[in-house]
């Protein structure tokens, strides 16, 4: 409603202090729960110390330092076909409400299998991603040295629960699985992790009522094109290379999923504006994840987006705001958190007014950290970030709350 005008005959005009009296009650819920998201986080670290000690023990008794990096293929975090919005006015994946109606179930599972495997792993809490990374990890350190230029395929001779001297440590470990209650709930853990991949297509397990399905168990290509798993070359055309300290200090292990495919997508993002040979124009040090990008090519949802933000402050991503006049973090009016981005790639090039409305908002940008910035701690790193900070540091300033 414009101001000096009346609202129409039986409307109730809006009430700016308790408008104001709303969003500070939400303000304050919301804090609240990051704190106790970071509490709760901590107390999960704590928990998996020593696990984490054990799985980054065993990786000093397979990897003998000849190998430098991890390779991924691109089809694991990115589409090669965009997927397309169902509706002009919403985005899939922020429209599925638990109220949607009785299809609501259907559309969730149909959305969660458009996407790329990587980001299918991060709908719903579970060890699998990091399992999965941990599998490509040993399987580059396992690649036949004598076959130079060749992939070899990777054969899972390793045991899930107790490692054996004439093959290696056991997945349960490597994985660093935590569970408290002996054999079989760590049983348990690794069945749960393997039927997620097998649901990606990221694994292969054996027929169904098979006594020993479990076992020796076939790792897949990263893509979940079903092929069995072979490790890139060293002149793998992908840009998603991470240094082999990552994996050895348990980066893959520390990070939260929705953190790891963030930093995965932003790796591939900025490789492929710089290095593709598809590509054109200056390099970019800093790359921006637009919303249709992200969710159309990445999957990503605007719950995963923000853990971007978690990343820069471990010092795993470099920030660049294109906006430095507006407020960061401001939250929207209506509570929301379905909308962190308001910028569309469609209409980001020219930066003009469209349908008598101001230019949208230029997305934030992000890069990637010098690779030495993983021969820290990651237990170290995060346990101080989220003592220092009770609360995300873009919120230290009370006005602040989520990206927008």
């Amino acid at each position: 409603m414009s101001p000096g005008k009346s609202p129409p005959r039986g409307e109730i005009p809006p009430d700016p202090v308790l408008d104001r009296q709303r969003q500070a009650a939400w303000r304050e819920r919301s804090v609240e729960r990051m704190r106790a998201s970071r509490e709760q986080r901590l107390t999960r670290l704590a928990r998996k110390r020593v696990a984490l000690e054990r799985a980054r023990a065993d990786y000093r008794t397979i990897d003998t330092g000849d190998v430098p990096e991890i390779r991924i293929l691109p089809g694991f975090i990115r589409l090669s076909t965009m997927r397309l919005r169902d509706s002009a006015d919403a985005w899939p994946d922020e429209s599925l409400a638990v109220d949607a109606g009785p299809d609501y179930r259907d559309r969730q599972a149909a959305e969660v299998a458009s996407r790329p495997p990587a980001t299918r792993l991060v709908h719903r809490r579970s060890n699998a991603l990091a399992f999965y990374l941990t599998a490509v990890y040993v399987a580059h350190l396992r690649a036949d040295p004598a076959r130079p230029g060749m992939r070899p395929v990777f054969v899972n001779d390793l045991a899930n629960l107790r490692g054996r001297p004439e093959t290696g440590p056991a997945w349960a470990s490597l994985a660093a699985l935590t569970a408290p209650r002996g054999p079989r709930a760590r049983r348990a853990q690794v069945h749960r992790a393997l039927d997620v991949l097998e649901a990606a297509g990221l694994v292969a397990l054996h027929p169904p009522g098979t006594r020993y399905r479990y076992e020796q168990w076939q790792l897949l290509q990263e893509d979940g094109s079903g092929l069995r798993y072979r490790v890139p070359p060293e002149r793998s055309p992908t840009g998603l290379r991470l240094p082999a300290a990552f994996f050895w200090n348990g980066w893959h292990l520390v990070l939260e999923p929705a953190e790891l495919v963030m930093l995965l997508a932003v790796l591939d993002q900025q490789w492929r504006l710089n290095y593709d040979s598809a590509q054109s124009g200056p390099s970019r040090a800093t790359v921006a994840l637009p919303r249709t990008v992200r969710w159309g090519r990445y999957g990503i949802s605007g719950e995963v987006y923000l853990h971007a933000q978690q990343l820069v402050e471990f010092g795993l991503l470099e920030f660049y705001d294109p906006m430095p006049q507006r407020r960061r973090g401001k939250l929207p009016a209506q509570g929301s958190e379905a909308n962190p981005s308001r910028e569309d790639s469609d209409a980001e090039a020219d930066g003009g007014v469209r349908n008598g409305q101001p230019p949208p908002k230029e997305p934030y940008q992000f890069g990637p950290v010098a690779p030495s910035t993983f021969d820290r701690d990651p237990v170290t790193v995060v346990t101080d970030t989220l003592t220092a900070y009770p609360i995300p540091s873009r919120l230290q300033d009370d006005e602040d709350l989520l990206w927008s």
